[in-house]
């Protein structure tokens, strides 16, 4: 019997759920293993303290650190961050100086595709659609001047909080106006020219439930061509590679859900009606979600006085 293949994929709400169900459809084609055991870790910590009302970046780090140290328990070969808001937390974590798992943040997924989208394209800019912590980092634009790209093509924007919106309806009216003005702040930014091509990248693992809101909004107010990047997708077909000589062509996957908080039955209507047609066994795992309070330590008051 071939040793099983554990994956924690884990991310702060339900976004990186795209990234398991792109891993599973994945693992029926080509797999690195026989069996393939995937855990989705929901590392939000407090129904009432999400990352991005948290105090300062300090804070964010120490409640993220200590999530990944419940993933111990799994014994996971490789952990993949499918969150761009704890992606650019990571390397700053105990937990990052502290363990022996493979650990593949999606950050890298991000930068690597849109920078081979700018090359390929001379006359364009990039859009780079994410939270406010992920922009307050800035890796995405830093990282892609590191590369050559010249910073005048590179513009950033908050989304605000609409990722929690679109775990509530990823096509509410709602997450359309949120959606909406903040493509327009965007393109104010950005100036574009009519035969300028821009392409937006979508660095919230939740935004690409409603890919197609961003694309229609930041046409209409940038006007020009628009084309979205979803490194979800580049995350579930790159991180765990496979070899001529060790796949397998069909795997046994086994999909769990787990979480230290409820999620909301709505949230998980929501999300199942996208992620059906990719992958059942992701929606019938997120359906029958594991609800451990004791999943990982949360320490309240440390977080929040930092």
């Amino acid at each position: 019997m071939n040793t099983p293949l554990t994956l924690v994929v884990t991310d702060s709400g339900l976004g990186g759920l795209s990234v398991v169900a792109g891993l599973a459809e994945q693992f029926t084609k080509r797999s690195p293993a026989e069996n393939v055991n995937i855990i989705y870790y929901n590392a939000w910590p407090c129904l009432t303290h999400p990352y991005n009302v948290m105090p300062s970046q300090a804070a964010k780090t120490i409640a993220f650190s200590d999530a990944l140290y419940g993933t111990k328990a799994f014994n996971p070969d490789h952990v993949l961050v499918a969150c761009n808001t704890l992606s650019v937390l990571y390397y700053d974590t105990d937990y990052s100086r502290d363990t022996e798992a493979k650990v593949i943040e999606i950050v890298r997924f991000g930068v690597d595709t849109i920078a081979e989208k700018l090359r390929s394209e001379p006359n364009s800019k990039i859009l780079i659609a994410a939270t406010p912590t992920t922009i307050e980092a800035n890796s995405h634009a830093d990282e892609l001047k590191a590369m050559g790209i010249c910073k005048t093509r590179i513009e950033g924007q908050s989304y605000g909080r609409v990722a929690e919106k679109i775990e509530l309806d990823p096509s509410s009216d709602e997450v359309k106006a949120m959606i909406d003005l903040h493509s327009q702040e965007a393109a104010e930014k950005l100036a574009m020219k009519a035969d300028e091509k821009l392409y937006a990248a979508l660095c919230c693992t939740h935004y690409g439930y409603s890919a197609e809101l961003f694309r229609e909004s930041l046409a209409k107010h940038c006007g020009c061509e628009v084309e979205i990047i979803n490194p979800n997708t580049a995350m579930s077909q790159n991180s765990v590679t496979t070899s001529d000589d060790n796949s397998y062509e069909s795997a046994n996957i086994d999909i769990k859900v787990v979480s230290r908080v409820d999620i909301a039955p709505d949230k998980i209507s929501a999300i199942s009606k996208i992620l059906e047609p990719i992958c059942s066994k992701t929606t019938k795992a997120l359906n029958n979600y594991h609800l451990d309070p004791a999943l990982f330590e949360f320490r309240q008051d440390v977080v929040m006085n930092h």
